[in-house]
């Protein structure tokens, strides 16, 4: 459970005078969603920068062990 989910559903501890509960929780979800898109595409730089190299060698063992090729 993230702390955006944890908010939506404990909601009514937020106090009605803070703006709009629903809109609230609404932006949170939005910025939640915006930091995971950030951290994958983040990650996936990582990954496929310096090493890309292993990158290649870890998917040709991949393709051995599940897609062997048929002898002829």
């Amino acid at each position: 459970m993230t702390a955006v989910d944890w908010i939506a559903e404990n909601s009514h501890i937020i106090p009605k005078n803070i703006l709009n509960r629903a809109k609230l929780i609404e932006k949170a979800k939005e910025i939640e969603i915006y930091q995971t898109d950030n951290k994958v595409i983040s990650f996936a730089e990582w990954l496929t920068g310096e090493r890309s190299v292993r990158l290649m060698e870890l998917y040709e063992e991949f393709e051995k062990e599940f897609y062997p090729k048929e002898k002829l």
